[in-house]
């Protein structure tokens, strides 16, 4: 129980700007799902961006004359 604990402590201080209120701790914890899930769906897009990014740069240096 401990570990589990432990992890979602760690997770929680990804979210952590500052000094921390009762109030600033208690809307983390209940949003920790949300926010873990915003956070994968930003770096999955941040990824596809990159290599729809990288496959154009390919093919423009093909195409140049």
């Amino acid at each position: 129980m401990d570990a589990n604990l432990e992890e979602k402590n760690k997770d929680s201080k990804v979210w952590q700007h500052g000094g921390m209120t009762a109030i600033d701790w208690l809307r983390i914890f209940r949003n920790l799902g949300k926010l873990t899930n915003v956070s994968s769906y930003r770096k999955v897009i941040f990824m596809v961006c990159v290599e729809a990014c990288s496959k154009i740069q390919r093919l423009s240096l093909f195409t140049t004359n």
